[in-house]
């Protein structure tokens, strides 16, 4: 039974678009949540937890942990709302974000691990990141390099998200909400994004409802 004391303890990255779901969610339903941000480089505490090193990693009330972004979003919302039939993403959303996930490693890749988040306050921590990371077709020199014809592709997709945010007839699922939002908050980084305005102005919005940041270019 969820009241104004903190039950769960969600361990996360703050730069993870699939951590900033599960933020989303908790925030928009009123879930009381202790968030923990785990070092990139400590792989003892969740393989502790759940047996490898992965986020999210929601501890319940009994002392017990679950991973899996949705598994995690599925339990909060039986947790508010008692009985709730599985939600999944729409087919739209998830075409939108297939093509959209590259760009976000391309911005984000060699971006993110330089923006203070606290998964990265240890220069052992970005040296992990980058190694893990930084692949030939990923090279984070390159990336940086290519920043305006990466944007100009990001723009695009961004544009096209507005008929899943303004639908001309009903509206937009909350997990549709959730895997939208991850996205675009991970592009912030990158000034050269053009951004339509009521996109723009949804994301700072849902920033604030949410307690989930965007991440902001230092």
């Amino acid at each position: 039974m969820i009241n104004g004391t903190t039950m769960l303890t969600l361990y996360i990255y703050e730069h993870c678009p699939f951590c900033a779901r599960v933020r989303y969610v908790a925030g928009l339903l009123h879930i009381p949540v202790e968030e923990k941000v785990l070092a990139y480089d400590d792989v003892a505490t969740p393989t502790e937890l759940i047996g490898k090193k992965a986020v999210p990693i929601l501890v319940k009330e009994d002392g017990s942990a679950m991973g899996e972004s949705l598994d995690i979003i599925h339990y909060l919302l039986e947790l508010k709302i008692q009985q709730v039939a599985s939600q999944t993403v729409s087919d739209d959303v998830a075409n939108w974000q297939s093509q959209a996930f590259p760009l976000l490693q391309k911005v984000g890749y060699p971006r993110w691990h330089q923006l203070g988040l606290g998964e990265f306050l240890t220069l052992n921590s970005r040296q992990q990141w980058q190694q893990n990371k930084e692949t030939e077709e990923l090279n984070f020199e390159r990336l940086i390099a290519d920043k305006d014809a990466i944007a100009a592709q990001v723009s695009e997709h961004i544009a096209a998200v507005e008929a899943f945010l303004f639908p001309a007839q009903g509206v937009t699922s909350l997990l549709d909400e959730a895997v939208i939002y991850s996205l675009l908050r991970g592009w912030i980084c990158l000034p050269e994004i053009e951004w339509p305005e009521r996109v723009m102005t949804w994301l700072r919005r849902r920033s604030v409802a949410t307690g989930v940041s965007v991440m902001m270019a230092d």
